[in-house]
């Protein structure tokens, strides 16, 4: 197996292990490996060039919501209380993947559907939503067009909505 990372650094700080860092940058920190690589829109473009039938994004597909009751013992002022709980579970798909190729259209397309949409670059846009590939590449096409994305979690419901749509910088 081929390291990909070295030691570097003090070898004696107490309770700690030692930094490792990228062979490609054993001497000193970069910001970027390759010159022509300085965003996340470049890594895309780059990736998509010299890799681009190779597995770059996997999603599961939900095929099952499951739903068990069961019985859950608790303490309620000392005292065992017992009470039902429904728990829920996800049967999920084989994992579906996206090639680098696959992520670069998918990704340049979204951006110029926002441009379509009369946004521009530095516009921001708020994305609502549970993490996911589509997340991502939304977010992606977002950057492709420097734009910035807000996230809000579905998690937050309507007043953590409000909240993070109006207090966005």
């Amino acid at each position: 197996m081929t390291c990909v990372t070295l030691e570097v650094g003090p070898t004696d700080v107490q309770g700690e292990t030692r930094v490792r860092r990228s062979v490609h940058s054993a001497t000193e920190l970069v910001s970027s490996v390759r010159d022509d690589i300085k965003t996340l829109y470049d890594i895309i473009r780059y990736s998509a060039r010299v890799r681009p039938n190779l597995q770059a994004m996997g999603y599961r597909k939900v095929i099952k919501m499951i739903e068990e009751e069961k019985e859950v013992t608790k303490m309620v002022g000392g005292e065992p209380v017992k009470e039902k709980k429904t728990w829920k579970y996800f049967k999920l798909s084989s994992y579906n993947w996206l090639s680098y190729r696959d992520v670069e259209v998918i990704t340049l397309s979204i951006g110029s559907g926002l441009i379509k949409l009369g946004l521009q670059p530095k516009a921001k846009i708020t994305v609502f939503g549970a993490t996911s590939a589509n997340w991502l590449l939304v977010a992606h096409g977002a950057f492709s067009q420097s734009m910035t994305i807000v996230t809000v979690y579905d998690t937050l419901g309507e007043e953590g909505l409000l909240h993070s749509m109006n207090e966005a910088e």
